[in-house]
């Protein structure tokens, strides 16, 4: 899923018919996967700027190491 897909199902559009809600993001440096931190820091700049939204949301990385015997 991505970014766009996200914040169009939590973002209360009701609330803003006639309005464009952009968010950008600087991408200084990486070191992982930057999906998930665009994604927190979206669901921080809507709060931040009380956008209205159904919930809090947040995005996490699961890494599994294999086991070594």
């Amino acid at each position: 899923m991505d970014i766009k897909a996200i914040l169009d199902q939590v973002i209360i559009k009701e609330e803003y018919p006639r309005c464009l809600i952009e968010i950008s993001f600087d991408i200084i440096s990486s070191r992982g996967n930057i999906k998930q931190q665009m994604i927190n820091s979206a669901c921080f700049a809507l709060v931040k700027a009380s956008v209205q939204i159904y919930d809090r949301f947040y995005s996490c990385s699961v890494v599994r190491k294999k086991k070594i015997s």
